[in-house]
């Protein structure tokens, strides 16, 4: 039993790059709010991956002395390529891309706000792009933490065409 767990110990490194998918979650600083992210990857020669992410946000915005509550759910589909993979296996950073649809949901869709002013702008579907970045440090052979990263541009957003995601959180691998 003893010489299997040193063989397992030796075998780790190897091992934790042996995985196909994995599923995220995180939560953390989105332009003017909280936001929050579920994502699914699926490897492929090591160091590629298809990124596919459900991404929610909670902010708000000034217009003059208003202050105007949205909220993004987004669907984000993309390729990311594994860019530092240390030795040991324990750290890797992947950068990537992709695409963004959605809705934007203004003032829960209300029209007006709570002082009477006219909202100009509606709830609507966005879309448009992304790029982001992973960072993750394995603490053991199933289990990251990982810390998100990613810049929206949505072409058609009445409330301004960029916003930022910062997460924190933590991946699960499945082979």
């Amino acid at each position: 039993m003893k010489n299997l767990i040193y063989i397992l110990l030796a075998l780790s490194p190897f091992y934790m790059q042996a995985q196909r998918s994995s599923v995220g979650v995180s939560g953390g600083y989105t332009s003017n709010g909280f936001g929050a992210m579920v994502e699914y990857n699926h490897f492929w020669k090591e160091k590629n991956s298809i990124n596919s992410s459900v991404y929610y946000s909670l902010a708000s915005i000034d217009q003059g002395t208003e202050t105007l509550d949205y909220n993004n759910i987004t669907l984000n589909v993309g390729y990311y390529r594994r860019l530092i993979n240390f030795e040991d296996g324990r750290f890797t950073n992947e950068i990537g891309g992709g695409g963004v649809i959605g809705y934007e949901i203004l003032n829960d869709g209300k029209e007006e706000l709570d002082t009477g002013a006219v909202i100009e702008g509606e709830s609507q579907v966005i879309y448009g792009a992304y790029i982001g970045t992973n960072f993750n440090y394995f603490i053991s052979d199933f289990f990251t933490v990982s810390l998100v990263a990613n810049q929206f541009y949505h072409v058609n957003s009445d409330l301004g065409n960029y916003a930022t995601y910062v997460g924190l959180g933590i991946k699960y691998y499945v082979f």
